[in-house]
């Protein structure tokens, strides 16, 4: 399920989408040539409301009605919402040409005590230091022991060159 913000002429700002509905869904982002391409993947099938934010106000037409088919979970008892916010870059109209990064991932040094031990249904974190890494997109995601995205992962930009990761995990197990 893809879909693409155009935010070009719209200067730099906080981009926010939340997806709403019977389950929690993976969520990815990448830059395009005039915004932003999201794509989310719900754990089961059913009705879901996509609200876009720009600079913490609802775009034209938002919130949008989706309805999701296939296989999957069983749908939650209450309306389950996954979030990601995403800091843009000015992009003029037109303009072309995606920007090219230039990253050493190797150069990216993590640490915390969120990465050594970690408690079912707490809230811990880590912090990620890119300041030797070069200028890239940063990614941050968690695979749960079953395979499946953990749902409540958030990634905090602290200073220009570091991010704090908080996270909850609820199975038990290796991550």
């Amino acid at each position: 399920n893809k879909f693409v913000v155009h935010t070009a002429g719209a200067g730099s700002g906080l981009l926010a989408v939340f997806v709403e509905g019977p389950s929690k869904a993976a969520m990815s982002c990448k830059e395009v040539d005039d915004g932003y391409e999201f794509n989310f993947n719900p754990f089961c099938p059913g009705n879901y409301l996509l609200t876009i934010k720009y600079g913490n106000i609802p775009i034209a037409g938002s919130p949008y009605k989706t309805s999701v088919s296939g296989g999957g979970r069983k749908p939650s008892p209450i309306m389950e919402q996954s979030s990601m916010v995403v800091e843009t870059v000015e992009k003029k109209a037109g303009a072309g040409g995606t920007r090219k990064f230039r990253g050493d991932a190797s150069k990216v040094t993590v640490k915390g005590q969120g990465l050594k031990k970690a408690f079912t249904n707490r809230l811990q974190n880590f912090l990620i230091d890119v300041k030797d890494a070069g200028e890239a997109l940063l990614s941050v995601g968690m695979i749960s022991p079953s395979g499946h995205p953990e749902a409540e992962l958030s990634v905090k930009k602290t200073t220009n060159t570091s991010y704090t990761v908080t996270y909850k995990v609820t199975e038990i197990g290796a991550h």
